[in-house]
């Protein structure tokens, strides 16, 4: 859908890489970083890269595995803490037990990366990690909602960043693909 919206996709490797390729934004889909938690640490250079691309102003999108990368730091199942990028001031804990799974509902509820507000676009989440506490003063431009659960504020934005656990399938609005296609050429 990024392609058909108009989109170059290259691939790079946050494991392999000291840089981020020349390119207008960075989607980090989900994964399990936590597997990969020591190299993605050693890997300085491309995690102050991806913070300097994220501080320039660029468009950035992170879901789960995304989101835990782009946090301050991740502790593994041993009780090891990692350092992440940093762009999202929070720590991710992985749980032992307990799992979220789940469909979701996200209707924005600000303008960001990936549209306007009042645009509603459907996923799902599979995570075992935990976010701690986000201050207060970074948006959340998410409101999401599991079938036969509450809502929840979410969808965590700084600058043009925007982190969330929950995997947006785009074919649901195929507007959002376009909309971060449009964030990314902002961004020149």
């Amino acid at each position: 859908m990024l392609r058909e919206a108009g989109a170059e996709l290259i691939t790079w490797s946050p494991l392999a890489d000291a840089d981020v390729p020349d390119v207008d934004g960075l989607y980090f889909g989900g994964g399990y970083p936590e597997v990969h938690a020591g190299a993605l640490a050693e890997n300085s250079a491309v995690r102050k890269a991806v913070r300097r691309f994220a501080e320039a102003g660029r468009a950035i999108y992170a879901e789960c595995g995304g989101l835990m990368f782009l946090a301050e730091s991740l502790e593994d199942l041993q009780g090891r803490v990692h350092p992440m990028v940093g762009v999202l001031p929070g720590a991710v804990r992985m749980r032992p037990h307990g799992l979220t799974i789940g469909y979701a509902e996200v209707t924005l509820e600000g303008d960001g990366p990936l549209g306007a507000a009042g645009t509603v676009v459907r996923g799902q989440e599979f995570h075992a990690s935990t976010l701690g506490p986000v201050p207060a003063a970074i948006r959340r431009v998410y409101r999401v909602r599991a079938p036969g659960g509450g809502e929840r504020a979410e969808g965590f934005l700084v600058g043009r960043a925007l982190m969330s656990y929950v995997h947006l399938h785009f074919a649901s609005n195929p507007a959002v693909a376009a909309a971060f296609v449009d964030a990314c050429e902002a961004s020149r």
